[in-house]
């Protein structure tokens, strides 16, 4: 109740101060540019006020706030890539609130999809609008957006095909993605395949490398900024889509016209369907069965010109399941049978109720209540029968969540052309279960047996923030000058820490041309114990403790992007450099040992990360044709006192080169093809040299109590297996394993393949437009290594690669409506 009195004291006591400048001497015009027809707000409108040096853009509601200048005559522009230019008199708004509408371009549906697509702020950040009209070559029935982030310079795809993503040198768990204000912990359907975001429900996306707005915080990395469709408020429209992969369904439309509306898409997976008809065909006796779900709704409501109110909902699961039956025997009076059943089912269910208001001509307020779940869930069970009458059963069921409470408070206030001030509070309580087990054994005739431990872990942080940014009287000099301040505390041993992000940015503008340089500091204070992104397993979140410290990333970054206006060329290319401190690594063959003792013994912590890199980005557009061409070269390395001898070791995203090149040739009206082609330098790998005899700890009994360390010898070690017999160990047989000299000691052959895409679009009479799409995956069937594993082969060992995604043909079928 404190904190609510707290935020109505302030926004009354901002308020009258700013209802007190205004009539001293300044006037604002403040307002919402939307689109005309559907009244969606368009994120990133230029607004312009001329003669005169005054420039704004709308925020991610649409909203903007220009102070108007001493001229007699001045004519206030409004311009974004896709529509048409709308320029108006000051005189001729009558309140100092306008609503704003800009229609579409009148011409080729595709021209106008590749014309407001994605637009390059600079190295460090890149906004993503309307990502359904995106069009690259995939393996999916449309393409992923995770995928168009991985195409960009700086960041570092993980095992092929996954949507997981390093950002300059940092883990996959230091990547920040928000979902309309929202943490989301899990981004992956199918192991990371398909991400779960619907491109048809997303409105906008913004990347952020470096130069981070200090409203953002909570990961040392990076931000992506997801903002869910509001709805057409003025018609119903949608889209049906089918693919090899799933089928989806999404449908937008008014409540009220004008002032309310929703958006509504599913998606479901075909592949279940079909193993279920395959299984009861076949009936094997070993089965498999996988399928996804997901959907989102968004419901918009306008209160009045200066109030709305959003809400928005994400529910989405895996479920994955096999059952295998082998008898071991069978005659007419004796059968003997084994049953495996396993059953996974991971998702994540996310709830986001928003309000934004403008205060006053000066002050706008927005404040988001949200909460998100991500639970993994997983089942074993061995059973045995005799006679058909059960023997024995052993289950196991292991599950790992964890919860956010978000409460979110930002406010923008305008206190010149010159000057104005960002600043906020951030309030997450966390719910932590990094493990929960339970174990039921019974054996013939013997009573059952159960067995259970949990770990639960409760964390609460809170960040105040402020930025203030300044413009110069000629617009030349930018800065952004501002940080975080805030304080996390673990609740179960009352340990807290007290954290400071200081951010500053300066940029100068010379034509078309800028020159951006950046400080930044980011800290972080949940990890994930998959954090090297190399896993298929969901990850295992776990909170900052005294033994596991909050990561700290510095990063200081030059950038230079350049605009040719007449020739359609954009150019960004930047240095970056980057130090982190308190970087985690899991010991993974403790696996789920983590539930015993300390499990925060289980990680090496107090690493120090270093990154530097260069980043090159070039776009040119012709009458039929885009091309963009992205280049890194980049150098990651990890350094932690438990490993590799104290000495610093490549990254597992190290990977020097990565080149991106993307292709768009608009045929014609109907027609159009895409091509996409990457190279990238070969992933770092840990490969052992040598081989020893050793004792498979994990499957024997060790009356000593020998640790599992001490299962590794020397050469020769069994040579008298009497005197381990004698010190109390027994040995059913020797082991050979490899001996690991350096961690990252081996590259993989270098990556690359080229995808090809065609599309046929043709609308009919009745205005629905109908889309045929067929895609080529790694066109020249590109053998590239998805792991590598070896094998004692006559007394050699020999290693071996194994390719998960040779040539790969895909089908898709869209309507929209």
């Amino acid at each position: 109740m404190k904190r609510i009195n707290f935020f109505l004291i302030l926004t009354f006591c901002v308020s009258s101060f700013d209802g007190i400048a205004v009539y001293a001497q300044d006037n604002f015009i403040n307002g919402t540019v939307r689109e005309e027809g559907s009244r969606e707000p368009i994120v990133g409108v230029l607004v312009k006020i001329t003669p005169g040096a005054i420039n704004s853009f709308t925020d991610v509601h649409g909203k903007f706030s220009v102070e108007i200048g001493s001229y007699l005559e001045q004519v206030i522009h409004f311009s974004y890539p896709g529509y048409h230019t709308l320029s108006k008199s000051i005189s001729e708004f009558d309140s100092e609130f306008v609503s704003i509408f800009l229609s579409p371009v009148e011409l080729d549906e595709v021209v106008v999809e590749s014309k407001r697509r994605i637009d390059r702020i600079s190295s460090n950040e890149v906004r993503f609008n309307n990502p359904d009209l995106l069009q690259m070559p995939s393996i999916k029935p449309e393409t992923d957006i995770m995928e168009v982030i991985i195409r960009q310079p700086g960041i570092q795809p993980g095992l092929e095909g996954t949507v997981r993503y390093s950002v300059r040198g940092g883990q996959t768990d230091q990547n920040l993605i928000l979902f309309d204000g929202t943490p989301m912990y899990n981004t992956g359907h199918l192991a990371n395949f398909l991400s779960v975001f619907d491109p048809y429900a997303i409105q906008s996306m913004t990347l952020y490398k470096g130069g981070f707005p200090s409203r953002f915080g909570g990961r040392a990395s990076s931000i992506l900024d997801i903002r869910v469709k509001e709805g057409d408020k003025s018609q119903y429209k949608g889209e049906v889509l089918v693919g090899l992969l799933y089928g989806k369904f999404a449908l937008e439309g008014p409540i009220i016209k004008g002032k309310s509306s929703f958006m509504f898409s599913a998606r479901k997976s075909l592949v279940d369907p079909v193993l279920h008809l395959a299984h009861s065909i076949n009936k094997p006796d070993n089965k498999f069965l996988y399928g996804f779900y997901d959907f989102n709704l968004k419901l918009s409501h306008e209160i009045d010109d200066l109030s709305s109110v959003h809400f928005s909902t994400y529910h989405g699961r895996d479920i994955l399941k096999t059952d295998s039956k082998l008898i071991l025997g069978s005659t007419d009076t004796l059968r003997r049978a084994n049953y495996q059943h396993q059953y996974n089912n991971w998702g994540t269910k996310l709830y986001s109720l928003s309000f934004n208001r403008t205060v006053s001509k000066k002050l706008r307020y927005n404040m988001v209540l949200a909460f998100t779940d991500f639970e993994y869930r997983m089942t074993y069970a061995d059973s045995s029968s005799l006679n058909w009458q059960r023997e024995a059963f052993d289950q196991f069921d292991y599950a790992t969540s964890v919860k956010d409470y978000v409460w979110k408070h930002n406010f923008n206030y305008n206190l010149n052309v010159n000057h104005a001030l960002n600043f906020g509070l951030d309030w997450i309580s966390h719910r932590f279960v990094p493990i929960s087990w339970f174990r039921q054994i019974q054996r013939m005739d013997r009573p059952i047996v159960e067995n259970q431990d949990a770990v639960n872990l409760s964390a609460t942080e809170v960040f105040g923030y402020f930025q203030w940014n300044y413009a110069s009287k000629n617009e030349r000099l930018l800065l952004q000058l501002g940080g975080r301040l805030g304080k996390y505390i673990l609740l179960e041993n009352d340990k807290d820490f007290v954290l400071m992000e200081p951010r500053i940015q300066s940029t100068y503008l010379l034509g078309n041309s800028d020159i951006i340089m950046e400080y930044s500091r980011m800290t972080q204070s949940v990890h994930s114990l998959n954090s090297a992104g190399l896993s298929l397993l969901p990850d295992i979140w776990v909170p900052s403790t005294k033994n596991l410290q909050p990561t700290i990333s510095d990063q200081l970054s030059l950038q230079f992007n350049r605009y040719w206006e007449e020739k359609n060329i954009q150019i960004q290319t930047g240095l970056y450099y980057k130090r982190m401190r308190n970087i985690i690594q899991f010991l993974g063959v403790s696996g789920f040992a983590i539930a015993q003792g300390q499990w925060d013994d289980q990680v090496y912590s107090g690493g120090r990360g270093k990154a530097y890199g260069w980043e090159l980005g070039l776009q040119r557009k012709f009458d039929n044709l885009d091309f963009e061409f992205n280049y890194t070269y980049s150098r990651a390395f990890n350094e932690f006192p438990q490993l590799n001898q104290g000495n610093p070791f490549p990254h597992n995203f190290d990977r020097p080169h990565n080149i991106n090149l993307n292709l768009l040739w608009r045929i014609n009206p109907k027609n159009s093809l895409a091509l996409s082609w990457t190279h990238q330098t070969g992933m770092p790998v840990t490969l052992g040299q040598r081989r020893l005899p050793a004792l498979n700890d994990h499957s024997y009994y060790y009356p000593n109590g020998t640790t599992h360390w001490d299962n590794f010898r020397d050469e020769g070690a069994f040579q008298n297996l009497d005197d381990f017999v004698s010190n109390g160990m027994y040995i059913p047989f020797n082991h050979q394993a490899l001996l690991l000299d350096e961690i990252n000691n081996f590259r993989l052959p270098d990556y690359h393949r080229l995808d090809l895409s065609f599309n046929q679009s043709k609308i009919w009479r009745n205005g629905w437009k109908r889309t045929v799409g067929v895609s080529l995956f790694n066109l020249y069937n590109r053998q590239n290594p998805y792991f590598v594993f070896s094998r004692f082969q006559k007394g050699e060992l020999q290693y071996y690669m194994l390719t998960l995604f040779p040539l790969i043909p895909t089908f898709s079928y869209g309507l929209r409506f």
